[in-house]
Parts: C-alpha cells; structure tokens; sequence
C-alpha cells in the first residue's frame, strides 16, 4: 500500500502564461435583483382590504374615545375639586359643584328626560341601577341627594372623612360608567 503524500505540489507557473489564463475568466452572472413589487393584481386587492380595515379600526378607536371624553372631562373636574373640598371655607360651594358634576356626568349617559327632573331618593335610585355597586343609597354617597339642595350650615356639617369617601366613590362610579 502507497503512502499519501500530505500536500499536493503544484507546477510552478510563469507570469505571462497566468495573465492569460487569468484574461480569459469571466465575472459571476449575477442574476438583477428580486423585484419588492407584487407580481399579480391579488396582493393589491389584499393591501387595498388591509388599509381599509386598518382605517375601520383606527375610526372605532376614535369613536370610542370621543364617547368616552364625558368621563375624562368628569374626572379632571372632580380632581380640579378636591383642593376646594379639603378646606372648610370653600368646602360649600365645591359640594353644591359636585353635584352638578354627578348630574351632568348622568345626563351623558342616559337621556336627558329620564335625569333631568329627578332628585332626592329618585336620583340616588337612578344613579344606583347604572352601578354595579349600588352604593347610592348608603353612606358616604346618600348624601348626593342634598347637595344642591341643602342649606350652607347642613353642609358645613358634613365631616371632612365623608367628604373624602364620597370623592373616591365617585372617582370610581364616574370610571364605571358608560356612554
């Protein structure tokens, strides 16, 4: 058995014979490049169907968020309150305020001749059928029926952890609500 030879040793080569085998080689045909452009009138018609569905969503999202505005008009407003309700010299006017914020925030979500001319137990009740919690009747938020009603010293009354419990009520009710 031979022996391999651990290297192949090759002829020794001029440089004018290597510069006219090396004249003779071409370049590698490279192919033009793959078009990024859809090749058949289908991928248009799935492009048009997905922008336009893209549109239709984008249009719901909007809406949605144009309906929902009631709430974060009502929720800045509360918050705008809340430096009013904490101190007893304003404490007055900014609750006769909370009212009519309940009040409008109600007439956004239901119509206008179901709201409009409710008060006392009547309103709490309304109020209580569009929240899960049906706190309306009970305390700290029973008080809703008196505030626009009220007299300044009935007000002046109500204690400041009442008027708290009723600001975080009310965050939450107006955050649960639906137009």
């Amino acid at each position: 058995m031979q022996e391999p030879t651990p290297y192949i040793e090759v002829p020794k080569v001029d440089a004018k014979t290597a510069a006219t085998q090396m004249a003779s080689l071409r370049d590698v045909a490279v192919p033009p490049p793959v078009s990024w452009r859809p090749q058949t009138a289908g991928w248009y018609v799935v492009g048009a169907l997905l922008l336009a569905g893209l549109a239709w969503i984008a249009w719901r999202q909007y809406r949605h968020w144009q309906a929902n505005r009631y709430r974060r008009d009502a929720l800045s407003a509360l918050q705008a309150l809340e430096p009013a309700l904490a101190d007893p010299a304003r404490r007055v006017l900014a609750l006769r305020e909370v009212a009519e914020l309940v009040k409008r925030t109600q007439l956004s979500e239901t119509e206008r001749q179901a709201v409009a001319s409710l008060s006392g137990a009547a309103w709490l009740t309304a109020l209580d059928k569009g929240w899960p919690r049906h706190g309306f009747t009970t305390p700290p938020l029973n008080v809703l029926a008196d505030l626009s009603s009220a007299t300044d010293e009935t007000l002046t009354s109500i204690p400041a952890s009442q008027v708290t419990s009723l600001v975080a009520a009310l965050r939450q009710w107006v955050g649960a609500s639906h137009a």
